[in-house]
């Protein structure tokens, strides 16, 4: 079962920082952009050094500024690499939009294929599906539909790390610290934004962040499944 309430938040959360030693300094994932897009239903990757982990985090995005995954990194084993997706509507049209690395954009810019040349296997309607649907509040526990919901949301989480492994394997991710990246809307590929990912002291966010933040779920975000081979002594 997919676990989203608020409850397995924080029992998730007493965990992981239960198993991070004092002497660990924590730090948030921090995207700074510049885009000629809205963007929204923002899912963040991250890539680890130590045991080859990996962590999706999901919460709701804004147009251009920046966007912080609120999930602590540790600093026994910060990300080394990162992106994130999401989606955007142009002319109408839901297209999913990445932030990849910007060799690897302009690589993808300059081959000029579409989307489904680029990621054989995948499908964007059914990505921007599965953001949507993980932007989605839950159903009531009561509801008869509420085992179904989570069913689902569990198969687009599935998704959305599979397209992201994906991501890496073909190398796309770009720096968690410092690295600078391309934002490139879908189906035929073409530039919308620029930015930089940075790893930020975890400091109590400016009235500013919190806005970008609020919305559903996004308020707080939540993690996506986490891999298993991802060390839980420097899970994040």
């Amino acid at each position: 079962m997919f676990k989203r309430t608020m409850f397995a938040l924080a029992a998730m959360a007493g965990a992981l920082f239960a198993s991070v030693p004092a002497a660990a300094t924590d730090f948030l994932q921090s995207y700074t952009i510049t885009t000629v897009v809205d963007l929204d239903h923002i899912v963040t990757y991250n890539q680890y050094a130590l045991g080859g982990g990996t962590t999706n985090s999901f919460h709701v995005g804004a147009p251009g500024g920046t966007i912080i995954d609120p999930f602590p990194k540790s600093s026994l084993n910060p990300p080394i690499w990162t992106y994130f997706l999401g989606v955007t509507t142009l002319s109408s049209v839901d297209h999913l939009v990445v932030a990849f690395n910007d060799a690897f954009a302009a690589s993808l810019l300059s081959a000029g294929d579409d989307f489904g040349v680029s990621f054989a296997g995948y499908d964007e309607a059914s990505l921007i599906a599965a953001l949507v649907l993980l932007d989605t509040p839950d159903l009531p526990t009561s509801d008869p539909g509420y085992a179904a919901q989570m069913a689902a949301k569990d198969a687009a989480s599935d998704l959305i790390f599979n397209f992201s492994d994906q991501v890496a394997l073909d190398g796309g991710l770009t720096s968690a610290n410092g690295g600078s990246f391309t934002l490139l809307s879908f189906s035929t590929p073409s530039n919308v934004g620029s930015g930089n990912a940075l790893l930020v002291s975890n400091a109590v966010p400016e009235p500013a962040t919190w806005l970008m933040l609020i919305g559903g779920f996004g308020a707080v975000g939540f993690a996506l499944r986490r891999r298993q081979r991802l060390a839980p002594a420097f899970a994040t």
